[in-house]
């Protein structure tokens, strides 16, 4: 007896049958030149019918169409499979003999695997004994069902030609496409015709020697994302050094870069007052010499031309002398000075206030009218930044609009590396997006089958959660289902690492499913020997470790990805400890909602501090998110913002 191949039945069993645009078994399947398959009805929808093209849900790569969808090579694998796997879901064939010869139809307790057709038990028995069928395999229902026969069935597989409906056994190499027997005989009799079997002998090797270095090819790949991805954090980490040095500079310096421009202004004036008059007075002495010079030469010409021979002899001498003292005349040039503001940075708090600014006085050698140069000097990075955390209120909006039908229920929040902000309302089944001024850029309106949940941003795509589903927006503003979650949950928080995936909480189960953008599972994590729980809200830290709250244990666990346990924090400073949600910011500290409070724990879980209290205000924070930027973003049931700096 042959046996199932354990892959292939796997492959059967799972989503590879499905397409990705309606998420219901293949029909008519078509294959695009970036080996993407789809159902011909919904490349339909996706061509534009005046430019014929299409561009592939997966991976946007652009296919362009002649005339009608069908031009598009039908994906004969996927086609083989389908077969199969409907013959096995058919747990209530019939004869298909019986039916044939129009008798009485009996429940099929065989299959051919030669012939295709299911058998009753007569007509398997006959099926058996005929000389044309006697070298055929027939084998019961219930072993093909079951798996048993897929690899067999498979071999004996045929496809037949569409204009003469026989078996394709035969390759024509000139136009690199299978024909039948009365195809070669007719449109390709002087074609380079090759028996199937040979033609795959022959092409095989060579297409396994492309498969084999796509290896290299994926490797590099992998390399180069991974550098960029370690440019990326590198970009981040000096973006936030260099903003969180400058507002540490800005805050110990303005007031006293105040005073001390009114001090360096005066010196400055002072300075323009005494260089001012030196000018002046050397400008004065030219004035004079200009005209002593000019009244000469005006007396010593009318002499030459009105003088008679011996008044010219007789003033010769005396105008000689006159002119070559005005000549050896030596006035003192200006002190061509020009003053230059030096700026020192790397000072501490205590001299910063009189040494940031200083003016330099020194020869001006610039004949080209540039104004004076400004130089910043002395720049020493500090070796090291003590920060210490607390939260300053920034500013606060409401995220409801008139169109909103019911009480506003946010149930997620999460936020773009560029800050903006984006919020899930279940009650009114919307997805809205905000500038952190309040200011609206878009509501995403989804049906009340998949209203949202938790929302996270994976790259710059907003996905959310709802029920046992998670879906995608497109920039188009349309919603993409990309997958189905296990488990019956009534919600699942989700949360994004990287753009790479994203991490699902499922609750009891006390596991997180790993999920790329594509909706595909990558992973499963959970952490060893912790027993039962209910996760609840998680995040992930930039060292891909997971914090989780556990609303059964009323605890947050900190573990890494192989389930390694780091911490399990079950106390912050009070006497009951409910922690709800969760987030960390760029230097993986961890920030936690808790009993109308916000709290600050360590990057490995440890309680640090509390940051902000709302005990005593009309606000209770729900969740909380924070942004690249060191700015914490909370939200209420109620749909009201309220953003903190951490300094």
């Amino acid at each position: 007896m042959a046996t199932a191949d354990p892959q292939l039945s796997e492959l059967i069993e799972e989503e590879f049958l499905k397409c990705k645009i309606c998420f219901e078994l293949y029909k008519s399947p078509r294959i695009l030149p970036c080996l993407h398959s789809y159902c011909e009805q919904c490349l339909e929808k996706l061509l534009e019918k005046g430019k014929g093209t299409i561009y592939c849900p997966e991976c946007r790569t652009e296919t362009r169409i002649q005339s009608s969808v069908r031009n598009i090579k039908t994906n004969f694998f996927i086609n083989g499979l389908l077969d199969l796997f409907e013959s096995k879901r058919n747990k209530e064939a019939v004869c298909s003999v019986c039916v044939s010869l129009k008798q009485s139809p009996e429940a099929a307790s065989s299959r051919c695997l030669d012939c295709a057709d299911f058998l009753c038990r007569s007509c398997a028995e006959g099926h058996r004994c005929s000389k044309l069928t006697l070298s055929h395999t027939v084998v019961s229902l219930q072993d093909y069902t079951a798996g048993r026969y897929d690899e067999e069935a498979r071999l004996r597989q045929e496809q037949h030609c569409r204009s003469h409906q026989d078996t394709l056994r035969f390759y024509c190499n000139t136009c690199s496409t299978p024909i039948c027997r009365d195809c070669r005989m007719l449109e390709h009799f002087s074609h380079h015709i090759l028996v199937m079997a040979d033609a795959v002998k022959a092409r095989k090797p060579q297409v396994e020697g492309l498969i084999s270095s796509l290896d290299n090819n994926i490797k590099s790949i992998g390399q180069q994302e991974e550098a960029v991805d370690s440019m990326i954090g590198q970009l981040k980490e000096s973006q936030s050094t260099i903003q969180d040095c400058v507002s540490k500079y800005v805050s110990v310096l303005v007031e006293q870069l105040y005073a001390q421009r009114d001090s360096i202004c005066k010196e400055l004036s002072d300075f323009v007052q005494q260089q001012e008059k030196s000018y002046l007075s050397i400008k004065q002495a030219l004035h004079n010499h200009m005209d002593s010079a000019q009244s000469t030469k005006d007396f010593s010409r009318t002499v030459m031309e009105m003088g008679k021979d011996y008044e010219i002899l007789q003033l010769e001498g005396m105008i000689q002398s006159h002119i070559k003292r005005l000549q050896d005349l030596n006035i003192p040039a200006a002190e061509g000075k020009m003053p230059h503001l030096v700026i020192k940075e790397g000072l501490n708090k205590e001299s910063v206030g009189k040494q940031m600014f200083q003016l330099r006085f020194e020869p001006h050698c610039n004949s080209s009218g540039n104004p004076p140069t400004v130089v910043v000097a002395d720049i020493k990075p500090e070796p090291q930044i003590t920060v210490q955390t607390h939260a300053t209120f920034v500013c606060s909006f409401d995220t409801k609009d008139n169109e909103d039908e019911y009480a506003t229920n946010i149930t997620g929040i999460a936020n773009f590396e560029n800050g903006d902000i984006v919020i899930a309302d279940e009650s009114n089944s919307v997805v809205k997006e905000f500038r952190q001024n309040g200011k609206t850029l878009c509501d995403t309106y989804v049906s009340e089958e998949c209203c949202p949940c938790s929302v996270t941003v994976c790259g710059d795509t907003v996905y959310f959660s709802s029920k046992t589903k998670i879906y995608k927006i497109t920039e188009d503003g349309d919603i993409i289902q990309i997958n189905n979650l296990r488990g019956s949950q009534t919600s699942y928080p989700i949360a994004s690492y990287k753009g790479k995936y994203i991490a699902v909480s499922e609750g009891t189960l006390c596991t997180l499913s790993l999920y790329d953008p594509k909706g595909l599972l990558v992973g499963r994590v959970r952490p060893k020997d912790y027993g039962t729980g209910k996760f609840m809200f998680l995040a992930v830290n930039s060292r891909e470790e997971f914090i989780v709250t556990d609303t059964a244990k009323k605890c947050i666990v900190v573990f890494t990805k192989t389930g390694e346990i780091i911490n399990v924090c079950t106390s912050a400073g009070s006497d009951q400890f409910v922690p709800f949600s969760v987030c960390v910011d760029h230097r993986d500290n961890i920030y936690a909602v808790e009993s109308g409070r916000i709290i600050q724990l360590s990057p490995k879980g440890e309680y640090l501090k509390e940051v902000v209290n709302f005990r005593c205000q009309s606000f209770r924070p729900k969740l909380i998110t924070c942004s690249a930027f060191g700015q914490l973003i909370l939200t209420n049931k109620e749909g009201f913002i309220n953003i903190y700096k951490l300094s």
